[in-house]
């Protein structure tokens, strides 16, 4: 495998120097080789992007320009609900939607009924939205995408990329990558941070447009600096590869730092490869054992490989300081595996 592997490390880390020894690598070349081990041709990671992009949320906001009731009580909220006010109507369902345990879906869907012959788009959109994914209801993409295109043309932000959504993957409507590409835009273009991480992704695949990765970077910045953490993460990914940006390092680290922060675990598990290898942060085996840890509790199994790496060269001062910032962490661990979190193809460090 070394000498399949080996001719790439000048391709991946231009300028970096490497010493090989008669005996293996150094420890700095294991980590690198073993990203390299890890890691799959790009062409083949952007089929699976989609894995886990596209979020799917509950509307809390009009987004139109419309002004939203303010509600002193939720006795006064139940008041105006039952007085016709549509904005009224919408957020008690939200309301109700989000404290119910269960929700009272019954009560939930009059109210949003209510609200949506009226013509309020957040009603439409979280119709649509419980439509989608059967919340008190049958699964009806058809009637999903109607609600969403209702709520999308008055100018719904939310609407618009759920509606975009449905288009990519011909849910409810015809599949069409165009009509996705100009939902995306609308909302992308208006600051709506999930249109524009998946109006990155677009650019990034060559999906309903040409691959443009400066395009797909300029979309995921947009959202990751409003902390959108999935574009944290995939920024992250294209500075390490200079993919639309110079290759950098230390951009790198800090979009995959505040990725990690927020309990992304690829993003973590990729931190713990730059403090294991240098690469923008101080070389720091005690942090990577950290991070690699922090991943390995959210089930990627890529992480575990780094970390045991670790326990061979760590001094046993050095891995009793890792195992004890380990065992204070209270941080709690995110699945690998949910539709909140970015897809493992952008990370440095590939789960198997």
């Amino acid at each position: 495998m070394r000498a399949n592997v080996w001719p790439l490390l000048l391709v991946l880390t231009p300028g970096a120097t490497y010493r090989c020894v008669s005996n293996g690598c150094t420890h700095r070349e294991a980590a690198v080789t073993r990203f390299v081990a890890y890691f799959r041709p790009f062409a083949f990671l952007a089929q699976t992007f989609l894995f886990v992009v596209f979020s799917q949320l509950p509307c809390t906001a009009t987004q139109t320009g419309r002004q939203e009731g303010n509600f002193a009580s939720l006795a006064e909220l139940e008041a105006r609900a039952t007085s016709g006010d549509p904005a009224a109507q919408f957020q008690l369902a939200f309301h109700l939607f989000q404290t119910g345990r269960p929700p009272n879906y019954p009560l939930i869907l009059n109210l949003l009924r209510s609200s949506t012959a009226q013509h309020y788009a957040p009603a439409q959109c979280m119709l649509g939205y419980l439509y989608e994914n059967a919340l008190g209801l049958p699964r009806d993409y058809t009637k999903a995408a109607e609600n969403y295109r209702a709520a999308a043309l008055q100018g719904h932000l939310t609407a618009q990329n759920n509606l975009a959504n449905l288009y990519y993957t011909g849910h409810g409507v015809h599949k069409d990558l165009g009509s996705a590409f100009e939902w995306y835009r609308s909302a992308a273009e208006h600051g709506d941070a999930n249109a524009e991480r998946n109006f990155g992704y677009l650019y990034l695949q060559g999906k309903g447009t040409p691959r443009d990765y400066a395009q797909a970077a300029k979309w995921f910045r947009a959202a990751a600096e409003q902390g959108d953490c999935q574009s944290e993460h995939v920024l992250g990914y294209l500075y390490y590869k200079g993919l639309g940006v110079p290759i950098d390092f230390n951009e790198a680290a800090l979009w995959k730092r505040l990725a990690a922060q927020q309990g992304d675990p690829y993003a973590q598990a990729d931190l713990g490869f730059l403090y294991e290898s240098g690469q923008g942060v101080p070389l720091d085996h005690v942090a990577a054992y950290f991070w690699y840890s922090r991943a390995m509790a959210a089930g990627v199994k890529a992480a575990a490989e780094g970390r045991k790496s670790l326990t061979h060269i760590l001094t046993v001062k050095e891995l009793e300081q890792a195992q004890a910032l380990v065992a204070n962490d209270t941080t709690r661990p995110q699945t690998s595996r949910t539709q909140s979190l970015p897809s493992a193809s952008a990370a440095l460090v590939q789960d198997h």
